[in-house]
């Protein structure tokens, strides 16, 4: 009885066995039945397609990288080297601000007197700046008018004192206006070295002048007085 168990058992293991075998090739004969796939699907294709645009976007940014760094130096030289130029140009545009202003305060380069005008009104009031000018104190003496304007002159600087002249004239007035004062008889600016620009206004019959010096220190009051006298 025990053997022929085990003979039917080995039996039924040969079966199955046979069973799985066919089964197995079964599945073989189908898998050779089927057509062969393309090695890449229309997927991978574009992923491809994907990842070499990117490379070639990155090569590019690289690519633009690497010259704006190169330019960035370029610029970079370049504002060191204006840098150097622009103090180099200050440092002269300084000397010579002070070399113009030590000559005026020595009076290295006193002008001469201008001759008098032909007419007879501002033959007067060149004579009277001509006279202003050779006080000490004084290098260079304007009448302006109204519009700022040189009317008589001595020395240099004699437009830019007329136009200057007249403005800071026109401040005093609109000051006496919101201030307590009453009319204004000099206004005067200094710099660190006693440069000194004065401005007086001036009534002659029916024009509002100005004289406008500039010298070193306040000019004596009463010599100015003196000097103005007929004139006012």
């Amino acid at each position: 009885i025990a053997r022929g168990e085990v003979a039917r058992g080995a039996a039924a293991n040969v079966q199955a066995a046979e069973a799985a075998r066919r089964a197995l090739a079964s599945q073989l004969d189908d898998l050779r039945a089927r057509p062969a796939e393309p090695e890449t699907n229309e997927n991978e294709t574009n992923l491809r397609l994907d990842l070499a645009a990117q490379a070639e976007l990155v090569r590019a940014r690289t690519d633009e990288s690497d010259r704006l760094r190169d330019e960035n130096a370029r610029l970079r030289q370049r504002i060191a080297e204006l840098a150097t130029v622009e103090g180099r140009l200050q440092s002269a545009l300084t000397e010579n601000d002070e070399l113009r202003a030590e000559g005026f305060r020595t009076g290295i380069s006193r002008p001469g007197r201008s001759e008098p005008h032909a007419a007879a009104a501002a033959g007067s009031l060149q004579q009277l700046v001509e006279r202003v000018g050779c006080l000490k104190t004084v290098r260079a003496a304007v009448i302006t008018d109204e519009l700022g304007l040189v009317v008589a002159a001595t020395g240099e600087y004699s437009d830019v004192l007329a136009a200057f002249g007249r403005h800071l004239a026109d401040e005093g007035e609109r000051v006496r206006e919101l201030l307590p004062l009453h009319d204004i008889t000099q206004l005067s600016v200094h710099d660190e070295h006693d440069v000194t620009m004065t401005v007086r206004p001036l009534s002659v019959g029916d024009y509002n002048l100005a004289l406008v010096t500039l010298g070193i220190g306040a000019e004596s009051e009463g010599d100015m007085r003196e000097l103005l006298a007929p004139t006012l």
